[in-house]
């Protein structure tokens, strides 16, 4: 190496004081932030998209069932999660939310 540069580090030093710890980012709103939050229209897009996409899961997994034949357990399971997970987004309770952190 050249004797006026200086050896770069790497990115785990440069960074490594810049993203605190897990811990760090764990936020347990009260409950009117909580509501406030629920009643933010990109709360209100986002639960809307996320009810989409599990909309879209449950008439795939209608559609693989009823319409292909498809009795694969994994595969109908794995729809079934996906569409259970996207929809409890919108569904979710301070309380929900607070468990799952405090998971």
């Amino acid at each position: 190496m050249p004797p006026n540069r200086q050896a770069r580090p790497s990115p785990d030093e440069r960074f490594k004081d810049a993203v605190p710890e897990p811990t760090a980012f764990t936020f347990v709103p009260t409950y009117d932030e909580f509501a406030a939050w629920c009643r933010h229209p990109v709360t209100g897009y986002v639960a809307t998209a996320m009810n989409e996409i599990a909309d879209r899961y449950q008439k795939e997994w209608a559609q693989l069932s009823w319409d292909q034949g498809t009795c694969d357990p994994l595969i109908l399971t794995r729809y079934k999660a996906f569409a259970e997970a996207y929809r409890s987004f919108a569904l979710s309770k301070r309380d929900d939310y607070v468990n799952i952190l405090e998971a």
